[in-house]
């Protein structure tokens, strides 16, 4: 190495090798040393709570650098020395990871293959924790200040302070609001005409306060306000997913306009100052399908006048269309679908009809087409598609479609036997709870005579859906109240499948409403209440929102007393119940009663109100039978399990449709007849068991020809006559 040459300077190298006293051959070189071997500029900008950008002139020649940085003595501990080689075509570096609030002292090194050079420092300092910046008054009245601010990187919230400032005000108390880490304006309404206020702002970190930031400014006297005009011909000139574009008049000698939007049903208020010469302004970032309320103010030398409202509604997201079965097989099924512009992919989700576990698939946005695989054979499922836009999810489309069973002549795939398109209602996710309780439109059938020795299965019933024109409902018109057992052994889970079991029902009833079914629904434990009345819903889509909507609460099971809230809640004129039209009550119970079922369902009966019992795992089978007076029992189901619902539906909605006529002796209907039936059994009294008539004895007893029963209550009419010869009576029934 030869050291003490001058920069910039060329030079001849001279050498020969030397044997003994005689010198070789002489070889020379010329070399010119660099101009300079150090940075002549080091820089440090873009300095943040934890971060600095250190740039750099390069250097010729030069084979790379190396950067170090560390705190200064009066900050050792904060941080440790950091040093990091750089290639040679580098001239800029962020220095990540520093400690807030924290000086660093920077040096530069330039490296000349394994050598290195003089280096060059300098030093800065992080931003202290939860400094704000940019806080100021944007416009003012006399009652009011708005004030805003910049984002604070790392700020959990935001604390704003007011008080009023002069000798007679420092008694009072300074006020405070804490904020969200979104909010970066915020008007402080209720002030004093023509007062000097202190405001501060500081950003807050968990439970540790930066440091504070405050201004003071004076509201305007009330006379002062009154001259600013308001905005004139305020409205919105165009509509989209996530913005709303404003158009207004504009006003002679203002500064600026304020115009602040907040969603209607509550959420962050944003403001934003225009310049004074604009006539339109688009509010980005919105929400899709979301009502927005939209204030928009003049404003001059920060004084605010009277703000000009105005409400509009951003587009829903598109949805998919055309969402089809392509063709089904044993163990797949192919899904189709037209394109949606503007979707980034698609989240395609599945699932068994009866069951809540959901799998899916996201597919690329050139998707229109995707075989489902992996199903099993003859069974129910549903498929749900949505549009997928960046971080956004749009609105679902869904429909049902079954794979056909094992095949023995013909391998060709064939069309599903159910396939119905379903607009489903909008969701935040996808989640087994809200998809758990989805419409079910199936076509019609036959009566299926089911037979002890072979219980039709869900499957064996879905082969002949397509047999018969027409919905077997689509004629009723009758009343139907459900009663719903919520007591603690059903858990929410199984209350979310009883439901779905509901949702199914109620979907096989095309007209809801005054001119078809209405329906109404009680939930019970040991106190009843109404989850709504007949009167409510005059269309199938809220009556099924509003079963979806349905709340578990737990409790005791106490039929009885469930039975009564029906009777004098529920069917009755004022809350919608028509006198003319038959009436029925489906009860879905999974217990036996705490209390005494039989007066109530003795009124019930008398009232002409016929009565349909499920039960489910625990059910008693002897007091669904006493509900029904031993009478009628086609009309008495059970199911072992919650899962098994879907395996009585086709049967039950038959009995509900094919005879509404109430069964039994009827006493005279309406209002004397509930009367009395007041009198007879005052709500809350279940349990002290009051004498009620037997419908029997009011007038002859109307003989019906018994309907062929289901299988389970064949098995309970047979195990009723053995307990009448004195066998004992097994309560678990294998279904």
């Amino acid at each position: 190495m030869i050291q003490g040459l001058q920069p910039g300077t060329e030079y001849t190298i001279t050498i020969n090798p030397i044997f003994g006293d005689v010198e070789g051959p002489v070889v020379s070189r010329k070399a010119t040393t660099v101009a300079s071997s150090t940075v002549q500029m080091l820089k440090v900008s873009e300095i943040s709570i934890n971060s600095a950008l250190v740039s750099w002139d390069s250097v010729a020649g030069a084979t790379g650098y190396r950067v170090a940085w560390g705190p200064t003595p009066e900050f050792f501990g904060k941080d440790r020395p950091h040093q990091l080689a750089l290639n040679k075509s580098t001239t800029a570096y962020k220095l990540r990871n520093l400690a807030y609030d924290t000086e660093y002292v920077i040096s530069l090194y330039v490296l000349f293959g394994s050598m290195e050079g003089p280096g060059i420092t300098t030093s800065a300092r992080t931003s202290p924790l939860g400094y704000v910046s940019n806080f100021k008054v944007m416009s003012h009245t006399s009652t009011s200040l708005s004030i805003g601010w910049s984002a604070t990187a790392a700020a959990t919230k935001f604390k704003v302070t007011w008080s009023p400032v002069g000798a007679e005000k420092e008694n009072q108390v300074a006020k405070t609001q804490y904020l969200s880490s979104k909010v970066l304006t915020y008007r402080i309404d209720h002030l004093l005409p023509n007062t000097l206020y202190k405001v501060s702002v500081q950003a807050v970190f968990s439970k540790t306060e930066g440091p504070e930031v405050t201004l003071t400014h004076r509201t305007a006297s009330s006379g002062d306000f009154n001259p600013i005009r308001t905005i004139q011909d305020l409205r919105i000139i165009d509509t989209g997913i996530n913005s709303l574009k404003l158009s207004w008049k504009r006003l002679p000698g203002v500064t600026h306009y304020k115009i602040s939007w907040v969603p209607f049903n509550g959420g962050l208020e944003t403001s934003q100052l225009v310049a004074a010469e604009t006539d339109s302004f688009t509010i980005p970032k919105l929400k899709e399908s979301t009502t927005y309320t939209i204030c928009m103010s003049a404003v001059i030398r920060g004084m605010e006048g009277s703000p000009t409202l105005l409400t509009a509604k951003t587009l829903d997201l598109p949805k998919v269309t055309e969402f089809t079965v392509q063709e089904a097989a044993e163990t797949s099924v192919l899904l189709a679908w037209r394109a949606v512009p503007g979707a980034s992919m698609y989240l395609l989700t599945w699932r068994l009809s009866s069951a809540s576990d959901l799998s899916q698939e996201l597919l690329s946005a050139a998707s229109r087409s995707y075989r489902v695989m992996g199903l099993s054979a003859k069974e129910m499922y549903l498929f749900s598609i949505r549009p997928v836009f960046g971080d956004t999810e749009g609105p679902e489309t869904a429909l049902f479609g079954q794979t056909v069973g094992p095949h023995r002549d013909s391998p060709a795939p064939t069309t599903p036997v159910i396939s119905t398109e379903l607009d489903m209602m909008r969701s935040t996710s996808v989640s087994p709870s809200n998809v758990g309780t989805t419409p079910l439109l199936l076509p019609t059938s036959t009566k299926l005579p089911p037979t002890p020795e072979a219980p039709l299965s869900a499957t064996d019933v879905s082969a002949l859906l397509t047999t018969v024109p027409g919905p077997i409902c689509g004629k009723l018109k009758a009343d139907i109240g459900f009663l719903v057992d919520e007591s603690s052994s059903i858990g929410q889970s199984n209350f979310n499948k009883v439901k779905d079991f509901l949702f199914r029902i109620v979907s096989y009833f095309p007209k809801i409403g005054p001119e078809g079914t209405q329906v109404a629904v009680a939930q019970y434990n040991e106190e009843p209440r109404a989850a709504f009345y007949f009167n409510q819903h005059r269309d199938r889509n809220s009556a099924l929102k509003a079963i979806k909507e349905l709340r578990y609460t737990g409790g005791n099971t106490r039929t009885g007393r469930g039975i009564t809230y029906m009777l004098k809640e529920l069917f009755q004129s004022s809350k919608g119940m028509r006198p003319d039209f038959p009436h029925m009550m489906v009860l879905v119970t999974d217990g036996q009663s705490q209390d005494d079922v039989l007066p109530p369902a003795r009124v019930a009966h008398a009232l002409g109100i016929r009565i349909i019992a499920v039960g489910v795992s625990g059910a008693d089978p002897i007091e669904l039978n006493s509900i029904l007076l031993q009478q009628n029992l086609q009309n008495v189901f059970y199911v072992s399990t919650f899962d098994d619902f879907p395996h009585i539906l086709r049967e039950l909605i038959e009995v509900i449709c094919s005879d509404p006529q109430p069964s039994g002796a009827q006493l005279p209907s309406g209002e004397v007849a509930r009367h009395e039936a007041d009198k007879q059994l005052p709500f809350g009294d279940i349990e002290n068991k009051p004498h009620i008539p037997d419908p029997s004895s009011a007038e002859p007893q109307i003989q019906r020809e018994e309907k062929a029963c289901g299988p389970w209550c064949l098995k309970v009419r047979i195990s009723s006559l053995m307990t009448a010869q004195g066998t004992t009576f097994q309560r678990n029934i294998d279904h």
